[in-house]
C-alpha cells in the first residue's frame, strides 16, 4: 500500500472506497438470492420460467442460487447460453441434483431413486425406497377419478413376481384404447418434461410392459368389474 500511494497518491482511500462499495453489493446480493426459490429438501422438484433468469440483471447470481451450492462459474455461463439458445433437454449434474433446461423452464430436481431394476414378489407392501406401494383390493374400490399415478390392475393376469425399472430405448406397451407404441413416443404425447422421461419407470411381467408409471397402463391388464381381485398401485411422484 504504501508503494501504491507513492505511485498514486489517494490509491489508499481509492481502495477503501472500493471495498466498502463491494461489501455493499454483497449485501445486496445476499438480499436478493433470499428472494429467489431454493430446492429445499422433501420439497420436491424446482421449477421457475426461464425468463426469471434472463430478464435478471444478474442471470449468473441468479443461476447460482436457483441451483444451489457447488455450481463451477464455468458450468453456470454453460447453462446460461443453454437457456438463451433453448436448449431442450439440455442436462447439468451437478452433487445430488441435476438441472434441466425444458420448455421455456429451468428445472432443479434431486437425485429421485437408486438405477434398479427391484423385483416384486408380492402384490402388497413396498418396494424398496421407491414411492411405489400396493396393495390388494376389490373391483368395487376402483376410481379412476384418482389419476394416472393409480393403477388399477386385473390381478389375476399378473404372473409374479414383477419387475420395475427403468424404461429403455425400444420399450413398446399396448396403452388402454390404443395400437401398441413406443415408450419414448407416449412420454413425448403426455409432453413429459425432459427430467420425468429420463427417470420414468415401467412394470413388467413376463417381458409385457404392464404400465408406464404415473402415465398408462396396458391394455388386457385394466381392472374390470369381472375382475376377481385388483392390485391397486400407486406411484407417489408427479409425471
Amino acid at each position: 500500500l504504501p508503494l501504491m500511494e507513492a505511485l498514486r497518491p489517494g490509491a489508499r482511500s481509492t481502495i477503501a472506497r472500493s471495498l466498502s462499495a463491494l461489501r455493499e453489493l454483497t449485501a445486496l446480493a445476499k438480499e436478493y438470492e433470499a428472494t429467489l426459490p431454493r430446492l429445499e429438501e422433501g420439497d420436491g422438484d424446482l421449477d421457475v420460467p426461464s425468463e426469471r433468469v434472463l430478464r435478471s440483471a444478474a442471470p449468473l447470481l441468479t443461476l447460482r442460487a436457483l441451483v444451489g451450492e457447488g455450481a463451477h462459474p464455468e458450468l453456470l455461463e454453460d447453462l446460461h447460453t443453454a437457456l438463451i439458445e433453448k436448449k431442450v433437454g439440455a442436462t447439468f449434474p451437478l452433487p445430488g441434483r441435476n438441472v434441466f433446461v425444458d420448455r421455456q423452464r429451468l428445472v432443479v430436481v434431486r437425485d429421485a431413486y437408486p438405477t434398479g431394476p427391484w423385483i416384486i414378489d408380492a402384490p402388497t407392501g413396498t418396494v424398496g425406497d421407491l414411492p411405489l406401494s400396493a396393495s390388494v383390493v376389490s373391483p368395487r374400490d376402483v376410481d379412476l377419478s384418482h389419476g394416472p399415478n393409480v393403477a388399477w390392475l386385473d390381478l389375476d393376469r399378473l404372473a409374479f413376481p414383477l419387475e420395475l425399472r427403468r424404461w429403455r430405448a425400444g420399450d413398446s406397451m399396448r396403452p388402454i384404447g390404443t395400437g401398441s407404441k413406443l415408450i419414448s413416443d407416449i412420454l413425448t404425447d403426455a409432453k413429459a418434461p425432459a427430467h420425468r422421461k429420463a427417470d420414468a419407470l415401467v412394470l413388467v411381467g413376463c417381458g409385457v410392459v404392464v404400465w408406464l408409471c404415473g402415465y398408462r397402463v396396458a391394455e388386457g391388464f385394466q381392472a374390470t368389474p369381472e375382475s376377481g381381485r385388483v392390485l391397486r398401485l400407486e406411484w407417489r411422484v408427479g409425471a
